[in-house]
């Protein structure tokens, strides 16, 4: 369930923290990891992801007059891969770079598109890859080391195939 899956990325994060000996200059205590870890399972979880991933197939398909249903039997597996880098934060004001334990997620929803006054006859399919990255600094640049941040510029890529046809659009949407 969610609190093993917390433990073991708080786990996973512990592993690369020690590794990279981060302690002679920032202290990683277990609520930090597991408050990474649980920003990412949030950010990742269908409602999150496949929200923010419906929401962008609908600006992009507004004048098409096709609803988009959602395809559980087709859904991807949640991804959460952990690993110390650099990441871009936007700030309020400005972009900033920090090192840190950072947690890349990706959610991929799977919609059936059809006409808005037709559910008998699917009329395409469209995929969206929900990404974003969640990052725990670790270079103690500041007195807010202990916060964990999220990228705040989610992306949804977009692809859509008509059901007899191979793809026929890539569309990225920030």
């Amino acid at each position: 369930g969610y609190d093993f899956v917390v433990d073991r990325l708080s786990r996973a994060g512990r592993t690369l923290v020690d590794r990279a000996g981060v302690e002679d200059w920032r202290t990683v205590d277990d609520a930090d990891l597991a408050k990474l870890a649980k920003l990412a399972l949030r950010a990742v979880n269908r409602t999150e992801s496949g929200g923010l991933a419906l929401a962008a197939l609908q600006r992009l398909l507004a004048d098409a007059n096709v609803v988009p249903v959602p395809d559980a039997r087709a859904a991807e597996p949640l991804k959460v891969a952990l690993h110390l880098a650099p990441a871009k934060l936007l700030e309020p004001d400005d972009a900033k770079w920090r090192f840190g334990l950072v947690a890349d997620v990706e959610g991929v929803t799977a919609y059936r598109l059809y006409a808005h006054d037709d559910f008998d006859h699917m009329v395409a399919t469209a995929k969206a890859t929900y990404n974003n990255t969640i990052l725990l600094p670790l270079d103690a640049l500041d007195d807010h080391s202990h916060l964990v941040f999220d990228r705040a510029n989610a992306s949804v890529h977009l692809l859509l195939s008509h059901p007899d046809d191979d793809d026929y659009a890539v569309v990225d949407k920030s």
